[in-house]
């Protein structure tokens, strides 16, 4: 089984290095990430105190921003997960994340980066102002009796912030050999250097 990883700099704090891309929308986005912390040479982990994240919408009809990010230790100290949820509309192109002071071994840790979206229109709606969302719903446009056109909603619908990674996921994520190996939308493996 292949398995895909990129690779991040946490003594780095000079330049943006990229740690998601992906497309939603029909527009491809990258995540960047500018990592502040603390690790001489002589330690053998890093104490990750801030991280200031970025998008970049490359190509595409409409942006994305991001709306919320956290990081958390998995119970193996060597995996972290940072959430990102993205929306499309939203403005905020940086985001600002308190690490707590995370402790995260040298050479030995992954982050697994898993991507959420919200809807697009923040009343929920499929269509709003002239814009679907077509990552959560469906057009069909066959009318029902009242003359409404019903918006299906996708399935598998995108994870949400507020779903948890199902344990399966979880375990395939973690662990390459069973599995996605984080190769594939919306999860990313990256290993710390």
């Amino acid at each position: 089984m292949e398995t895909f990883a990129g690779y991040i700099d946490l003594k780095d704090n000079s330049e943006w290095q990229e740690i998601y891309s992906s497309q939603l929308y029909d527009t491809f986005f990258g995540i960047f990430a500018i990592f502040t912390c603390d690790g001489s040479s002589k330690n053998d982990s890093y104490i990750l105190s801030k991280m200031k994240l970025t998008i970049i919408n490359y190509k595409g009809v409409c942006d994305l921003g991001i709306t919320d990010v956290e990081i958390n230790a998995t119970s193996d100290s060597s995996k972290f997960i940072l959430k990102i949820e993205v929306q499309a509309l939203n403005g905020s192109t940086t985001c600002d994340l308190d690490c707590n002071d995370l402790k995260i071994p040298r050479n030995k840790a992954e982050i697994l980066v898993d991507r959420r979206v919200k809807k697009m229109h923040s009343n929920g709606s499929a269509l709003s102002n002239g814009l679907f969302d077509n990552e959560f719903y469906y057009r069909e446009g066959i009318a029902d009796d009242n003359g409404n056109l019903p918006f299906p909603k996708r399935t598998p619908i995108p994870l949400v912030w507020s779903d948890d990674l199902p344990k399966e996921i979880l375990e395939e994520f973690i662990n390459p050999s069973l599995g996605v190996g984080g190769s594939k939308c919306p999860r990313r493996r990256i290993k710390v250097l």
